[in-house]
């Protein structure tokens, strides 16, 4: 793979920052990719937020704000510090890695959350992973994936619609055991899956969409051009549609298959407690 020059402004600013509290502590640094190819942006944390969007040209932004474990108050608030002083920022060629096993895994920096605001060009690759705590990624035509163990997830303008089969042709992967995800303008492939929450998903399949969730709700808005093959089943919930064509609708029996608009890309759709809604 070729790897292109990345420049990286050697200032990084630690300061308190006007929105957070007196004990919060914030870092930010401003990379500019000067070559050409996609970014690929890698970031976690053991707890806390991440916020990702796509924007124009080809600079990366990236803040954090640290402070103290929300539910306990007790986070070390040199080792705070430490973390603003050496911000677990890695670049190699377009690849940015933003935290580090110290940071992400929790053993060696405890009770402690860093919460991250990013920007990057809207043709990056994003993998975001949280421990604990939401995530929202908007504007990326590049792959994504987002993962939480516990939190929401929410996605807006991702994907494209690329019909190319590739790691990065913008299908997204949005898992979380416990919390909700919610997507809309979806374009490309999605893989949605939630253990306990509810999963309200939008857009234009251009690939296959699978969305499951084990207790929780599920509503499905596909946009009305949008051909695609449905394949719905539903356990002790209710499965309803308002789709018109000939779509195979056993829905008292918790299943609804068939083409819409001629067919296309599988979207299959499962609930094993809970109601599937399709608009």
């Amino acid at each position: 793979m070729r790897a292109f020059p990345i420049g990286i402004a050697t200032a990084v600013l630690v300061c308190a920052s006007a929105f957070a509290s007196a004990a919060d502590i914030t870092f930010h640094k401003t990379l500019a990719a000067t070559g050409g190819g996609n970014v690929a942006l890698h970031v976690c944390t053991s707890s806390g937020q991440i916020h990702v969007h796509g924007q124009d040209g080809n600079a990366i932004q990236i803040s954090a704000t640290i402070h103290k474990d929300k539910w306990h108050d007790i986070g070390d608030a040199g080792d705070m510090k430490k973390i603003a002083a050496n911000p677990p920022i890695l670049q190699t060629g377009n690849a940015i890695h933003v935290g580090d096993s110290d940071t992400c895994d929790g053993h060696v920096y405890q009770n402690i959350d860093i919460d991250y605001e990013i920007g990057v060009p809207n043709t990056a690759n994003v993998v975001a992973i949280s421990k604990s705590g939401n995530i929202h990624v908007e504007t990326i035509h590049g792959f994504v994936h987002a993962g939480t163990a516990s939190g929401d997830i929410a996605a807006n303008e991702i994907g494209s619609d690329s019909k190319a089969k590739s790691a990065d042709s913008g299908d997204a992967r949005l898992q979380t055991s416990s919390g909700n995800i919610t997507a809309t303008g979806v374009r490309g492939g999605v893989e949605a899956r939630t253990n306990s929450g509810n999963l309200t998903i939008g857009g234009l399949p251009t690939a296959d969409w699978t969305m499951e969730t084990s207790s929780g709700n599920v509503q499905f808005q596909p946009d009305p051009a949008a051909k695609f093959s449905l394949d719905v089943e539903g356990g002790s919930g209710k499965v309803s549609s308002k789709l018109s064509g000939p779509v195979s609708d056993e829905s008292s029996k918790g299943v609804l298959r068939g083409p819409v608009n001629g067919g296309g890309p599988v979207v299959k759709i499962y609930s094993v407690s809970g109601n599937i809604d399709v608009l």
